[in-house]
């Protein structure tokens, strides 16, 4: 069981949110590292393991890992479970 989700990625923000907005098949999420030395797909990361409760080595980064937009893989959790999870969440845009 896993998900694979397109993610885009704004570093430097003020604060750290994942999901800070949902659109049809993409999540974006705010982090405050700068994308310097993995700094910010570390952070993001540990954002994802946080929100899905899963472990940090369940998450990996399949493309985009010098890029704001990223595929990231999830393992031990569907996508029908994972996308049920970010609608509910409080960041939804659109």
């Amino acid at each position: 069981m896993e998900t694979i989700l397109k993610i885009y990625v704004k570093p430097r923000s003020s604060r750290s949110v994942f999901p800070s907005a949902i659109f049809d098949d993409e999540v974006e999420a705010m982090l405050k590292s700068p994308p310097d030395k993995g700094k910010a797909n570390k952070e993001l990361i540990e954002l994802i393991s946080n929100f899905f409760r899963v472990p940090k080595s369940n998450i990996t980064i399949i493309s985009g890992i010098t890029s704001r937009e990223k595929k990231i893989r999830i393992i031990g959790i569907s996508p029908d479970n994972a996308w049920n999870r970010l609608k509910k969440s409080e960041f939804k845009n659109q």
